[in-house]
């Protein structure tokens, strides 16, 4: 496993035993706001296909849209800095897609 993703996967995982549920769902969030907007940005054709439709359907934005309510109305003092983190992840994860 690349050194970066297994990063992004510890953090995860030790988020679901160590936080409590608003900090999840700040967590959670992040994570499908970011497939959405990586994703609804392409060309919905060539071989991701199949992903492109998955994580940029109008369904799936319902889904990260409804998270995002659950979120803003269950915060908690760590909440924000759990979703930054995300987000850095994120950022690593795509650049070591691009980049090997």
């Amino acid at each position: 496993m690349h050194e970066v993703c297994r990063r992004y996967r510890d953090f995860l995982i030790q988020a679901a035993y160590r936080e409590p549920y608003p900090v999840l769902l700040a967590i959670l969030f992040g994570v499908e706001a970011s497939y959405l907007a990586a994703w609804s940005r392409l060309s919905p054709n060539g071989p991701y296909t199949e992903f492109i439709d998955r994580w940029s359907n109008p369904r799936f934005a319902d889904y990260v849209e409804s998270l995002r309510v659950l979120a803003e109305g269950n915060l908690h003092e760590a909440s924000q800095g759990n979703f930054d983190g995300v987000l850095a992840h994120e950022t690593d994860f795509w650049r070591m897609t691009w980049e090997g």
